[in-house]
């Protein structure tokens, strides 16, 4: 997966566009289509640095050849840390509500 492509994934998931993504990371939007199309292979250290914290990953998730582990959520992002405590402090009964509803929404039904 090349970095274009690993930014257009965490971007999409995270529901911004790519203007909204370049104003938090404080870069240009040419800069997030280009990367995003593949056109520009060549990321700045900095700009690099900046988009990763704006995706809320580590840049060697963004740079590197390895995939978001659930490690990465429990650091990285906030709404999934505030999931995981809620989590926590359901009931088994709430729990097992949650679980059902999360694969519902994934589209199982398992």
């Amino acid at each position: 997966m090349t970095i274009g492509e690993r930014v257009r994934k965490l971007r999409t998931q995270r529901g911004l566009s790519q203007n909204r993504l370049a104003k938090i990371a404080g870069v240009e939007q040419p800069t997030i289509c280009r990367l995003e199309k593949n056109v520009s292979k060549n990321l700045k250290t900095d700009n690099a640095a900046r988009i990763a914290k704006a995706l809320g990953v580590p840049i060697d998730l963004l740079v590197g050849d390895r995939e978001q582990s659930p490690r990465d959520y429990l650091e990285y992002d906030n709404d999934a840390r505030e999931i995981i405590e809620t989590y926590m402090n359901l009931d088994a009964t709430d729990r097992e509500f949650l679980i059902r509803l999360a694969r519902l929404l994934k589209g199982g039904d398992h």
